[in-house]
Order: C-alpha cells, then structure tokens, then sequence
C-alpha cells in the first residue's frame, strides 16, 4: 500500500518539481536578457551620445574659427567680405545642419535709430532692429552669410529680446566659451 501511494504521487512530485525548474530556468534567462537589455542600452546611449559630442565639437569649431578670423583682424563691417569668409569655410559641407553665420552687434538701446541707418547702407536695402525690448544693450544681427531670402529676415534680429539667448550671449561673454540653450527659434 505504501508503494501504490508513492507511486500515485509520483507523478505529481514530478509535476511540481518540473514547474520548479520551469519557474527557476524562467528566472535566469529573464535576468540574464534584462542584463543583456541594459547593456545594449548603455552602448547604444554612449554611441548616441558619443556622435551629438563630435557634432556639437564641430559646431563649436566653426564659432572659435569664425571668433579667431575676428580677433586675427576684426569683425568684418562689409557683407561681401563676411560672405566670402563663411564661403570659404565651406558651411554646407563641413557643418551639415547650419543654416547660417551671422554677427551679433553690441548695441546701445538709445542708439538703434543711428545703427538701423548704418545697417541700412551697410546691406543696401532697409532693415529695422526687432523686437522693441526694454534691455539697456541689444545684441542686433548684423552680419549673416549666405544672405539668401531665408537669412535676410534675421538680420536686425535682437539676440537679447530672449531671456535664455541672452543668459547664454552673457555666459559666453563671461566665459570665453561656446554656450548651448534650450530650443530657440531665432525667426
């Protein structure tokens, strides 16, 4: 009698100790495709990350090239002479995704009467600086290659009618070095 009752449960011991191994061999391999989950997470985040740093180190490359020509010989006053530069720094070719190059002017509020008047000659066509802001100082585009339909809209622009452009614009002054922001659309 005490074979038959072992031998009725024998094919349930069985039974729970299949699902025993079942549940433990379902419990490593979940661990073992979570690890390989994060791993490839990780390498994919740092080649993802990797490549926005070269980009970002190629941008700021262009801004210390276009800032060593300036301090080499000063900032150009003359269009024809900005556009020659950007276009010999070849901008669609070496930095894909950049629309422009443009100047921001240091500008005494109680001058823009005076500097609209200058930028009008300097461009040969009227330009009015936008928007009115209440700063002391505008920081005014008055510089940007290639002047194509797209572009000629930004010049006058007030790179400090923004609180994060102009944080930034201050940042940069203070520092000497690039400076990134959120989002900004210039025009």
């Amino acid at each position: 009698m005490a074979r038959r009752v072992l031998g009725q449960r024998a094919p349930v011991t069985v039974m729970i100790l299949i699902a025993a191994l079942t549940l433990a061999a379902a419990l490593v391999v979940n661990a073992f495709v979570r690890e390989q989950q994060r791993s490839r997470f990780e390498r994919e985040a740092t080649v993802y990350v990797q490549a926005l740093r070269d980009r970002l180190s190629v941008y700021e490359r262009l801004l210390y090239t276009t800032r060593a020509s300036w301090q080499a010989q000063g900032p150009t006053r003359d269009e024809a002479t900005f556009a020659r530069f950007v276009d010999g720094i070849d901008l669609a070719s070496r930095y894909p995704g950049v629309q422009a190059v443009g100047f921001g002017q240091l500008v005494p509020t109680a001058q823009t009467a005076a500097f609209e008047e200058q930028l009008r000659r300097s461009v040969g066509f009227p330009v009015q600086v936008k928007p009115v802001t209440g700063q002391a100082e505008r920081a005014v585009i008055s510089l940007i290659a290639p002047l194509n339909s797209v572009n000629r809209g930004a010049l006058g622009f007030d790179l400090n009618s923004e609180p994060a452009r102009r944080a930034a614009l201050q940042g940069a002054r203070q520092s000497g070095a690039a400076q990134a922001t959120t989002l900004l659309r210039l025009v």
